[in-house]
């Protein structure tokens, strides 16, 4: 007879729960409106009901499986969640570039793997990425460098 995940049980059921709650808290406290014309809670309302669907998956995928020997490193918690403080202080004070650069590097520091030149070429893909569909796209007023343009 196998064993269930209980880890993966478990995080997924907070996934369920988070996902619950962002829906419910969207359509409680924003205008949804309609698919042709949507409102501020729309995209928050999805978003959550998306994670609940993804977390009941992992759920059921837990069940009949044996647990893996995990292993917690505090190396890629620390960068990552550096690297996303620091994206969220930059895009302000330097614009986007700068941002998604040093979103980039930082969170590549959790492992030791890449060269420098692919995390650049990565850093200028995703800024390309988010000037389409950001600036060209969707027509966002945002700063790419503050002060130049």
């Amino acid at each position: 007879m196998k064993k269930n995940d209980y880890a993966d049980m478990t995080l997924g059921g907070l996934f369920v729960l988070l996902g619950l709650a962002t829906f419910f808290y969207a359509r409680s406290h924003y205008d949804m409106g309609e698919l042709t014309n949507m409102g501020p809670g729309f995209f928050p309302a999805i978003l959550g009901a998306t994670m609940s669907i993804l977390g009941l998956l992992v759920m059921l995928a837990s069940l009949g499986v044996k647990a893996q020997k995990r292993e917690f490193s505090l190396r890629p918690a620390f960068f990552v969640t550096l690297s996303i403080i620091a994206f969220a202080v930059l895009i302000e004070s330097l614009g986007a570039l700068p941002a998604i650069v040093a979103l980039v590097f930082l969170s590549s520091m959790s492992e030791n793997r890449g060269t420098w030149l692919s995390k650049l070429v990565l850093a200028l893909a995703l800024f390309g990425i988010a000037y389409i569909v950001f600036k060209l796209m969707l027509s966002m007023n945002f700063s790419l460098i503050n002060g130049v343009f």
